[in-house]
Order: structure tokens, then sequence, then C-alpha cells
């Protein structure tokens, strides 16, 4: 099972402007709509919290924001 950290690691990572508490997966359900999560891969991390990590489904999307501070 593929998770938002691994799936960036495989990547190659992310840039240092990179939000690492912002990450953003979204998900298209088989109605139609759409979920979306957030995940803190940078408190996961340091935490070693697998609980707050996203297992990926095909299609899913994954959008790293740019942080300015």
């Amino acid at each position: 099972d593929l998770n938002v950290t691994r799936v960036l690691m495989l990547a190659g990572g992310v840039t240092p402007l990179a939000d690492k508490r912002s990450v953003r997966v979204t998900r298209r359900e088989k109605d139609g709509g759409l979920k979306r999560f957030s995940v803190n891969i940078e408190q996961s991390g340091k935490e070693g919290r697998a609980d707050l990590e996203v297992i990926l489904k095909p299609g899913d999307v994954v959008w790293v924001p740019e942080s300015w501070y």
C-alpha cells in the first residue's frame, strides 16, 4: 500500500519551498463526487504516526503547495 509520504519519496521528494503541513489528496468517488484529504507529512514523519497518512488509491491526485514562510 502506498501512502502520501512514500509516493512523494518515490517522486524524488519535495522542494525546500514545499508546505509539508498541507499536502492535499483529491479522490474521485464512485458516485462522481470528490473527496479531499489534507495530510501533514511533517508531523507524521517527526512523530512516526502512520495514522496521519492517507493510503492512496488509483486515480488519486497528490498536490504539495508552496509555503512562503
